[in-house]
């Protein structure tokens, strides 16, 4: 419950008009006629009124008022940011080998809805290379694989090594042309399909976080003889996440086919190709890599629309307003200088208030969404002096919102018409653009703000951080004060251990929810710098105990004997779940045994059975036939394979 607002004054006019009536006999003696006719009193009567004005405006807090204390909290409203869409690029007939696309060339894609186009700019330059990758390929350790239709179809996915991931698989990328690219830097955009996954945590404003790959991948290219050693820029965290590989087209690099002598290539290969290669030397994956695309000559673009060399008079009067050309201003894009006497040329800061701003310093305020800059008065920032067009704003981008996130494919028209011979297409929708928050979001954020746990000092805290490390996708985390893994049988003194349980996929029934090494690396490092520093922390997968269940079971008359044991197998296998089953359902307590009597309970409730003659409990970790199973404090329990007998 909140505390009660108290009202700072309370008084109403007539308890204002009353008092100061009441003190004329004792100020102003000969002043005896105290009517409302009277000027003086009129006077009072006007006075009073004002003041409850003044009293009423007392309890209220404007806007400026809540903006000063989010800045105490060290946040404001988020300005709007501009979709981004990753933008594909290739040639047309009659293309030169390569086309350079500087950095802000610009896109447009029309909206049906608004009866416009959108402008879009793309974020870096771009040597666009005659090249297209032909065809892609997945070796594991039973077969090959070809993925170059999977790789051109939307929404289809396919395993870059394979369902189950493990050392020496291996993923081929065959180009058309690179013999006369030698030294020319390769970007090659990987993005993974993730429509059925829980979205990953993100950081917080401000925070910074370490993300360790899950795997180690070895990238080789063909030089005609040998696979000879690529050395690659991965920004995709060994095919871990969305990114972009990066590499350098070596000078030696050679074609190879289906029958190139020591190459190793299958039958599948239709012609010969420049081909690279990755292969796992060491895998942690929780889930395999799935390939949506790989795309070739692809950067990202923004909406947004840049404006340079906007030019503005000062007045050199206090409190100057210039209005921008062009708004809603992107947040970081503007650039402002102003000549000054001395003929000179000089670059202005932004600030969010002048309140530690000096009578010297260059600071100016920008409203985003109206796109007006305002400067101060002498005292609180520096005035700007007068003069024709003695303001320049050197650049700045004026788009973004909501209405930037277009659909797929629709970004495919330059705006520039010497830009001949290239063709344009965003495959996947563009996305994050938003408006810009309102004062009352903020409040609710910044509210939000200060009941998330930035610290970890109780098991419930770590338990929260653990799930929210950005980056990862867990399911489960329980932390166990005292216990130390080397020591499990002792009270260890500043020993905190987290078990982490990660997400998998619902359709892989065989596979137990096992962390790999990149991502106990990643938690740890998330954990490590928000931990106590005496605390003594280890991140930890949970061990796994294997049960199995032998039961001999009687059944109604008219059931079917098959069918009721399936129906039995699935409730032991649903209820010795390590992520959905338990008591709860919510996933085995960690530690937690398993209790014959919870046994019969489980098979006693499916539907058919009559009784349950015996039930016998072994597990990988104690003697079989004994009433209970138990387990280590870390641990959690699986299915082995159960017996179940039926008879009427």
């Amino acid at each position: 419950m909140s505390l009660p607002i108290p009202k700072l004054d309370d008084k109403t006019f007539a308890e204002l008009f009353q008092e100061a009536r009441s003190l004329i006999p004792r100020h102003a003696p000969e002043w005896t006629d105290h009517n409302l006719s009277d000027p003086g009193i009129t006077l009072i009567d006007l006075f009073a009124w004002l003041s409850e004005m003044q009293i009423y405006n007392l309890d209220r807090l404007t806007d400026e008022n809540f903006l000063k204390f989010l800045k105490l909290l060290g946040t404001r409203p988020q300005p709007a940011t501009a979709a981004r869409a990753e933008v594909s690029f290739s040639f047309g007939e009659n293309a030169p080998d390569f086309i350079f696309l500087p950095r802000g060339t610009q896109l447009a894609a029309l909206d049906a809805l608004a009866g416009r186009e959108l402008i879009f700019e793309t974020e870096e330059d771009l040597k666009l290379l005659h090249i297209e990758l032909k065809q892609l390929l997945t070796r594991d350790a039973s077969r090959w694989i070809d993925n170059t239709e999977s790789n051109s179809l939307d929404n289809v996915f396919y395993f870059a090594f394979g369902e189950t991931a493990e050392p020496g698989d291996q993923f081929y990328l065959g180009f058309d042309a690179f013999a006369a690219l030698a030294g020319e830097s390769i970007k090659v955009t990987i993005n993974l399909y993730e429509v059925d996954l829980p979205q990953p945590a993100v950081p917080a404003e401000g925070e910074s976080f370490t993300l360790t790959p899950p795997a180690e991948l070895a990238w080789e290219y063909w030089n005609g003889s040998v696979w000879a050693s690529l050395d690659v820029n991965d920004g995709a965290s060994a095919l871990a996440h969305n990114g972009r590989i990066e590499f350098s087209a070596p000078a030696d690099l050679a074609k190879a086919g289906a029958a190139q002598p020591g190459a190793g290539l299958p039958t599948l290969v239709t012609e010969p190709l420049y081909w690279i290669r990755a292969t796992l030397l060491k895998t942690g994956y929780e889930i395999s890599p799935r390939i949506d695309t790989i795309l070739f000559n692809t950067i990202a673009a923004s909406h947004g629309v840049t404006f340079t060399d906007e030019r503005h008079s000062g007045s050199g009067l206090p409190f100057q307003a210039l209005e921008l050309r062009h708004s809603p201003v992107l947040w970081n894009t503007l650039e402002l200088e102003i000549l000054e006497p001395d003929s000179q040329w000089r670059a202005w800061s932004e600030v969010a208030d002048f309140d530690a701003s000096g009578p010297e310093d260059r600071h100016y305020r920008l409203d985003l969404s109206a796109g007006v800059i305002r400067f101060g008065d002498g005292i609180h920032g520096r005035v700007p002096s007068g003069g024709e067009e003695n303001i320049r704003v050197a650049r700045y981008r004026a788009g973004g919102g909501e209405i930037g996130n277009i659909q797929a494919n629709i970004l495919n028209k330059f705006t520039d018409p010497l830009i001949a011979g290239v063709k344009a297409t965003n495959r996947k929708p563009a996305a994050g653009g938003s408006e810009a928050e309102t004062l009352e979001g903020a409040k609710q954020r910044a509210r939000r703000d200060l009941k998330t746990r930035y610290r970890a000092v109780t098991s419930k805290d770590y338990e929260t951080l653990t799930l929210s490390t950005p980056g990862v996708r867990i399911t489960r985390a329980q932390a166990l004060p005292l216990y130390h893994p080397q020591f499990p049988a002792i009270p260890f003194p500043g020993a905190v251990t987290v078990v982490v349980v990660p997400y998998i996929l619902p359709d892989r029934p065989d596979q137990l929810p096992a962390p790999g090494e990149g991502l106990l690396k990643t938690v740890a490092d998330y954990l490590d710098s928000r931990k106590l520093l005496t605390a003594n922390l280890h991140v930890i997968g949970p061990e796994f105990v294997q049960v199995i269940v032998q039961a001999a079971v009687e059944i109604h008359p008219r059931m079917s004997l098959e069918s009721v044991r399936l129906n039995v197998l699935d409730a032991l296998k649903a209820f010795l779940d390590p992520l959905k089953g338990g008591p709860e359902k919510t996933g085995w307590p960690f530690g937690r045994p398993v209790f014959k009597s919870e046994i019969y309970q489980v098979i006693e409730g499916v539907e058919g059975v009559s009784c349950v003659s015996s039930v016998v409990l072994s597990s990988d970790s104690c003697i079989p036939g004994r009433e209970n199973v138990k387990i280590p404090r870390v641990a959690l329990v699986y299915s082995g394979a159960h017996s179940v007998t039926v008879k009427r």
